[in-house]
């Protein structure tokens, strides 16, 4: 069987559980004072909690930054594989 990336429809996101741990490992308590921080709109970050977006380079730049993480601790990538048919 032949692998297809576009079919795999791999999907970019930020994991939030670990943007939880450590906005309160540095005393944000919020995300509004997040958003805040990385200068942008609220909403913006709640699109992004949802799923509905994912940030662009700056964002995740400025984010790691006040987070002080790196890229990789809190964007992941999730694949989408169709099952393969049976023979």
């Amino acid at each position: 069987m032949n692998w297809n990336w576009a079919e795999s429809n791999p999907k970019i996101y930020v994991d939030m559980n670990v943007v939880d741990i450590l906005m309160k490992a540095r005393g944000i308590m919020s995300y509004t004072i997040l958003a805040n921080l990385i200068g942008v709109h609220r909403s913006t970050l709640h699109n992004i909690r949802d799923g509905k977006t994912t940030p662009n380079g700056v964002t995740t730049a400025r984010m790691c930054a006040v987070l002080g993480c790196q890229p990789g601790d809190i964007l992941h990538m999730r694949y989408n594989f169709k099952t393969p048919p049976q023979e």
